[in-house]
């Protein structure tokens, strides 16, 4: 088995290509050796994101792809996107794994799904 993902075959939104400011990839969604569900990117104005200087985060899906995998059979497409948006977000500002109480995997998986609109 691969231990990388084969070239990501979705256009990437977020800045254009002739940003050149710092861009970081933060995640690949999917199964490594697979092509990709997801991808996340980071674009900012500074070294690192900072408190006066924040970075933007800009998630793309391929929605074929990640209808197919990603969604449970008579499942909602956009739910699920809107799930894995909030799950992004509230991972980007999550506290140190020490900081966190024992539920707060649960709650914070809890909360993506009431956000995403399931029952």
């Amino acid at each position: 088995m691969a231990l990388t993902f084969p070239p990501v075959d979705f256009p990437l939104y977020g800045l254009p290509q002739d940003w050149e400011l710092p861009r970081r990839l933060e995640h690949v969604e999917g199964e490594v050796g697979a092509l990709p569900v997801g991808v996340w990117l980071w674009h900012g104005r500074s070294r690192g994101p900072t408190v006066r200087v924040p970075w933007m985060r800009v998630g793309s899906l391929p929605r074929e792809r990640h209808t197919e995998l990603m969604t449970s059979p008579g499942g909602d497409t956009v739910r699920e996107v809107a799930f894995a948006a909030t799950f992004a977000l509230i991972n980007a500002t999550r506290p140190k794994q020490s900081e966190q109480p024992p539920e707060y995997g649960t709650n914070a998986v809890d909360f993506a799904a009431h956000q995403a609109g399931w029952p």
